[in-house]
């Protein structure tokens, strides 16, 4: 085997190993888990000056629905600790559900790394439960 086809295999495995290991270890909140959690509903504008609002609050164990607009071009939303990642498409919007199970603070925002995208960052509160 060539040394080049070596490095190619040993890169697709390692790939795909550490691919398995995230799918284990990593489990995206799921909306239908919690069908009595109380609904909140959230509208976030995205456009190549920023995303509104910069910061969205709610109580653990919530249901959050965000509604989520372009109001300029393509953008890629992203709330990657609740496994949220959606393209939204110029002048459009589409809803992500999800349950909001971690307390903390979390990034979400445009995940499209290009002039102009790189301000679209916002941040969801999770408050604790009491």
């Amino acid at each position: 085997m060539k040394g080049w086809a070596k490095s190619t295999l040993v890169l697709l495995i390692i790939l795909l190993l550490s691919t398995i290991f995230f799918a284990l270890i990593y489990r995206p909140s799921d909306p239908e888990a919690v069908p009595d959690a109380p609904l909140v509903s959230f509208d976030l504008r995205l456009s190549l000056y920023g995303i509104e609002p910069a910061i969205v609050q709610v109580n653990q164990g919530s249901l959050v629905a965000l509604n989520i607009t372009s109001v300029d071009e393509d953008h890629h939303f992203g709330l990657m600790t609740f496994g949220i990642s959606r393209w939204v498409p110029a002048n459009e919007t589409i809803e992500v559900r999800f349950h909001a199970n971690l307390a903390g603070n979390f990034d979400y925002g445009c995940l499209i790394r290009a002039p102009g995208h790189v301000d679209e960052v916002g941040t969801l509160q999770v408050m604790p439960r009491a």
